[in-house]
């Protein structure tokens, strides 16, 4: 589920938004039902709809997913939602640029 989070990033930076966020809504319904609304990962892929729809210029509906995010990380039991985000957006900035390499050599062979 993350590299779908993660390969959905890299086609939005391509310009491949409408497809972007047609990923991210689908494995966004995955994770509901799997992780849960509050698991990191889920917050991590609503967020990332929310900068779709930023770059579409839907910002009420991108609004209204950070709204449903940003309390969540707030009430983090140990108060190190802000360091875990932190960590886990470098480290999905890592496996973006995994992604985009792979996405390269991909294209390189095809």
């Amino acid at each position: 589920l993350k590299a779908r989070t993660n390969l959905a990033i890299v086609l939005s930076q391509s310009g491949r938004v409408p497809e972007a966020e047609k990923m991210l809504n689908q494995n966004l319904a995955v994770q509901r039902r799997v992780l849960g609304s509050e698991h990191p990962d889920t917050l991590a892929t609503m967020s990332s709809l929310a900068g779709v729809y930023t770059a579409q210029r839907r910002s009420a509906e991108a609004r209204a997913i950070l709204l449903e995010v940003l309390p969540v990380q707030k009430r983090d039991p140990r108060g190190a939602g802000t360091e875990r985000l932190a960590e886990r957006q470098a480290a999905e900035s890592r496996a973006q640029n995994d992604n985009i390499r792979m996405l390269v050599i991909h294209r390189a062979t095809v």
